[in-house]
């Protein structure tokens, strides 16, 4: 009983979901489908975009260069909550030439974020990279204003002389509790919006009196009216929509 309890609190609380993972996994690509390499595409094209198998250590990761100076993804998807939020972009680059004051630029619709780098005169690493590669590398982290659709996702350079290496791109989002469609917490009593039909009361969102919160939101999260017909003998219940 007690084993059951846990697994149902786990599968209505919220927290941090992480849905999209890119350049991440320590094999090969061999680039034989049109998603390949994890969706990213050639400038804006439906060709499969430059990437770099690196053997030291193993793994692949993402070419800015001259012969590719902007890379998109084409991910459709199909599994975003709507009650998510804060979706946020974590990534790793690794400058692999001289950078001075040069740009690395990420967009998304109408955002734009641009991070300057310089890095140091002779490049401080050689290991962590690809094929033991000199490199400095730099975590970026971006909190996006909305997030809708990964097919506008966009990573630039501006000067053709730069070159870098994309790898460990995670896309996540905070997941409300179910019963909330914007929240500061992951609890139910912690809301600051509900769905359609449905009340705000003190952090909780809330039906109408004899009436109970069923269905998986938006579209089909909706309060139904209950009825109990002669629970003693039928032992059912019957729910007609309000």
């Amino acid at each position: 009983m007690s084993i059951l309890f846990l697994i149902l609190i786990a599968s209505v609380m919220g927290g941090w979901q992480v849905y999209y993972n890119g350049f991440h996994q320590p094999n090969y690509l061999n680039c034989a489908s049109n998603t390949c390499p994890y969706s990213f595409k050639y400038s804006g094209t439906l060709t499969s975009a430059l990437f770099s198998n690196c053997t030291n250590p193993i793994g692949t990761a993402l070419i800015l260069s001259s012969s590719q100076m902007m890379a998109s993804i084409s991910e459709q998807l199909n599994n975003l909550k709507a009650n998510g939020m804060n979706h946020t972009l974590n990534l790793d680059i690794y400058l692999l030439t001289q950078w001075n004051g040069d740009y690395l630029k990420i967009e998304y619709k109408t955002q734009n974020y641009q991070f300057q780098f310089t890095t140091q005169n002779t490049l401080q690493f050689s290991l962590g990279g690809c094929n033991s590669s000199q490199h400095e590398v730099k975590t970026i982290q971006i909190a996006f204003q909305e997030f809708t659709s990964m097919s506008y996702l966009k990573f630039r350079i501006v000067n053709e002389l730069n070159l870098a290496l994309i790898k460990n791109v995670h896309l996540s989002y905070y997941l409300c509790h179910p019963t909330c469609r914007t929240c500061t917490g992951d609890d139910y009593n912690e809301c600051t919006s509900c769905f359609s039909g449905v009340s705000l009361v003190s952090g909780t969102c809330r039906c109408p009196i004899r009436t109970i919160l069923t269905g998986e939101p938006p579209s089909n999260y909706r309060c139904l009216n209950f009825l109990f017909i002669n629970l003693r003998t039928q032992k059912k219940k019957i729910f007609q929509t309000l």
